[in-house]
């Protein structure tokens, strides 16, 4: 777990770094903003204005690897907008041929949600399998609704977790 002053430091670095190496023309166009409001994604590209945007919740409570992928993965989005146009927006080739121009893989799914460091910075509900017993976080909005859900790892139906069984968790 970091600061958000530390995150702010890595970020920064990251970004300077990884523009200098891969996309040196773009080190006065990129704008990195922290945002509160993000507390569903850790980060997000705003591919016309050539804007990260940071989660100030998320980040730092994932910890210093979570920083570096999300800042890289965003500024291949931005890089592959910029390198194919709408052809470069998403998650398809032309972004995950620029993660590994940039030395990472091509990953866009993460497990910050599964920390319960995050799960508490965020204040995410908590849900358990039935079936198997796994325990993992869903969004507010999703949580109404969760019985239109079920474990992907064992087809098992999900329980909200209470407020003891959410503390005992989070106390791991």
């Amino acid at each position: 777990m970091l600061t958000l002053t530390e995150a702010r430091h890595m970020a920064a670095e990251i970004v300077v770094d990884t523009l200098t190496v891969h996309w040196p023309e773009a080190l006065k166009d990129i704008r990195v903003q922290w945002n509160p409001r993000l507390t569903a994604t850790a980060g997000r590209a705003t591919y016309r204005e050539g804007l990260v945007e940071l989660s100030t919740q998320i980040l730092p409570a994932a910890g210093p690897e979570a920083v570096h992928t999300v800042v890289v993965h965003e500024l291949a989005h931005l890089r592959a907008y910029a390198r194919y146009g709408a052809a470069g927006t998403g998650h398809g080739r032309h972004w995950c041929a620029t993660m590994r121009s940039f030395g990472v893989a091509p990953d866009r799914c993460h497990e910050f949600f599964q920390l319960p460091s995050v799960v508490e910075a965020t204040g995410r509900p908590l849900h358990a399998c039935r079936k198997c017993g796994h325990v993992s976080s869903m969004s507010p909005a999703r949580i109404k609704r969760i019985d239109r859900y079920y474990h992907k790892g064992c087809g098992g139906d999900l329980r909200v977790l209470s407020a003891r069984e959410r503390r005992d968790w989070l106390d791991q």
